[in-house]
């Protein structure tokens, strides 16, 4: 039940930080906060990173419920030991679907850049994805390395 609530808090947490900003930053291109961050305001019809930028809403919408989809399996798949990671991402894939469902695309807004460096646009549901890969990633790596017997 602990990790339900988790992914709960992570899709709260992204969609009240994407309603402050759409209500904050309308009209605005972009808002300086420090020397390597904005918050800049973009709409991804696509998938991670603005691939697949040019689908139509009906394909965007597809590409979000199939997201879901695959977080559920995911979610299911691994319910034991690493569900908490798995609801990271879980939440984050199901926040950034509840956007696609309602405004046909998904509300990036954390720009960081540093040393000519620019990293695309992404939002708190993006963040906690990407934790919750790496934390599963590396904690499925020490499974396996301890399991073989070596340190």
């Amino acid at each position: 039940m602990r990790f339900l609530l988790l992914g709960i808090v992570v899709i709260l947490l992204d969609q009240v930080s994407k309603f402050v900003v759409l209500d904050f930053i309308t009209g605005t291109d972009s808002l300086y906060v420090m020397h390597f961050l904005n918050i800049s305001p973009v709409w991804n019809y696509g998938v991670s990173f603005g691939m697949f930028n040019d689908y139509t809403t009906n394909q965007s919408i597809f590409l979000g419920l199939s997201a879901f989809v695959v977080s559920f399996m995911l979610y299911a798949y691994k319910a034991g030991l690493v569900s908490g990671y798995c609801m990271l991402m879980v939440g984050g894939a199901i926040s950034n679907c509840i956007d696609r469902v309602i405004h046909g695309a998904v509300f990036d807004f954390i720009d960081l850049h540093a040393f000519g460096y620019h990293y695309p646009t992404f939002n708190v549901a993006d963040s906690m994805i990407v934790v919750g890969a790496i934390l599963l990633s590396t904690q499925n790596f020490f499974i396996r390395k301890n399991e073989s017997g070596t340190r």
